[in-house]
């Protein structure tokens, strides 16, 4: 893969499996958080990862100690997922989708439009882990 992409933070969403996976490379990018939220602005149609605490009930903990072969941290939502597919008509049920966003490291935040979807088939899912 290229630097270009290296340097950019990337989200894999593969709607079967209502699976979210963020590329470890993201998480350092946004400072190794151990906890993140995902946000979606449905107005302008975008995805957002933002560093979060404990307390935050709404929090995911990232633990990737835990699976340190993974080149990745996975979520699983089968709500999101559909409330995604409902909103967006040019993503499917059944198909996965790679997101390439911006990072605001400021306020510790990527950001992905949903609707720059690139589209990912079954023979190239395995080179999503980067």
């Amino acid at each position: 893969m290229s630097n270009c992409t290296n340097s950019l933070p990337i989200i894999c969403i593969d709607f079967k499996k209502s699976r979210f996976r963020i590329h470890k490379n993201t998480l350092r990018m946004l400072g190794n958080p151990d906890y993140i939220q995902l946000l979606v602005n449905p107005y302008k149609n975008m995805l957002a990862i933002r560093c979060s605490i404990r307390e935050d009930r709404l929090s995911h903990e990232v633990r990737l100690e835990r699976y340190p072969s993974k080149n990745s941290y996975e979520l699983y939502s089968n709500s999101l997922a559909a409330n995604l597919l409902h909103s967006n008509q040019h993503l499917h049920f059944g198909n996965s989708y790679r997101f390439y966003g911006t990072l605001n490291s400021s306020h510790k935040i990527a950001l992905f439009c949903l609707d720059d979807a690139v589209s990912i088939s079954s023979n190239d899912y395995g080179e999503v882990a980067i």
